[in-house]
């Protein structure tokens, strides 16, 4: 085991995969959450039942839902840094 991690090293300085590659995969997923977000919140609205309390639109209008939305992001993406 203690040999393969010099090995993966070496790789990794050979192929290039570093940081900036992990973002980018990070940026490709983006548009999921942001389509789950307006499906939930488009089924929600069909339904008259959100599936989380912090999208929950009639009790909170949709400014501070986006904004919650935002905020979640903003976590995750520092959790991911």
């Amino acid at each position: 085991m203690a040999a393969a991690v010099p090995e993966m090293r070496r790789l990794t300085r050979e192929h290039g995969f570093h940081a900036s590659r992990r973002r980018g995969c990070a940026a490709a997923v983006g548009p999921y959450p942001i389509s789950y977000l307006a499906y939930a919140l488009v089924r929600g609205e069909w339904m008259g039942a959100y599936p989380y309390p912090f999208i929950d639109v009639p009790a909170l209008r949709y400014p501070r839902v986006f904004a919650n939305a935002a905020g979640l992001l903003l976590v995750f993406v520092a959790a991911g840094a």
